[in-house]
């Protein structure tokens, strides 16, 4: 969970923007700029968002880029979660702000899950990605995930002022629970297909098996599989 209070390696690439590069502060709220954040989202006081000065201070003539820190997503299904804040003042532009996720930093590729073009106001808003668009976009989880976040100016020119917080990845591990032919308990029948997985990966009909969720079903699952046996799953 990242509510950036504190500076945990985040980093801002310029893309050609020439004002506008993501910062992370607490926002200034202009009376007299009517676009930019009054507040951070989660209430923590510091996000990030697009040069936190006062007055006109929204993104020009191109894009900037924050990239997170590497994210561990090894150990099984994860969702990523932000808040997100947002103005364009003309929605007939081509601005948007980009989200992509690359299994490796370092090496790629990049792959779009989410963007964002409708002018939100002054309001936060959420967005929550599942492991099913992550699938859907091919990408591999590992120990060196990264995020990043796009924003871009371009003709037509408009007001363009964006904000991240609130950032967090839930990753979830699945172990299995014994029940291989999926009556609602743990008996002889599952013993017998419990049997046939020992020694055996997870996958190919065993993962009911793999009750430490370390992908093998072996002894340390067969002492976990008796202490459900004759029990409901």
């Amino acid at each position: 969970a990242e509510d950036f209070e504190t500076d945990r390696g985040w980093t801002v690439e310029n893309l050609g923007a020439t004002a506008g590069d993501w910062e992370r502060g607490v926002p200034i709220d202009d009376a007299n700029w009517a676009y930019d954040p009054v507040s951070d989202s989660d209430g923590s006081g510091q996000c990030f968002l697009t040069q936190n000065t006062p007055g006109n201070s929204d993104v020009d003539a191109g894009s900037t880029r924050l990239i997170s820190p590497s994210i561990d997503m090894s150990a099984g299904n994860a969702t990523i979660s932000y808040d997100y804040f947002l103005r364009i003042s003309d929605e007939r532009s081509p601005d948007v702000l980009v989200v992509e996720v690359a299994g490796d930093g370092l090496t790629g590729p990049w792959l779009e899950i989410a963007q964002h073009d409708l002018d939100g106001g002054l309001s936060w808003r959420s967005n929550s990605i599942d492991q099913a668009v992550l699938d859907n976009v091919g990408l591999v989880l590992g120990p060196t995930v990264q995020v990043r976040f796009t924003i871009n100016d371009d003709d037509p020119q408009s007001i363009v002022e964006a904000g991240i917080d609130a950032f967090a990845v839930v990753v979830t591990e699945c172990k299995g629970n014994g029940d291989f032919d999926g009556d609602g308990d743990v008996d002889l029948a599952d013993f017998g297909f419990f049997q046939q997985c020992f020694g055996q990966p997870t996958g190919l009909g065993c993962d009911a098996g793999d009750m430490t969720g370390d992908g093998m079903v072996d002894f340390a699952d067969m002492v976990a599989f008796v202490l459900v046996l004759d029990g409901p799953a």
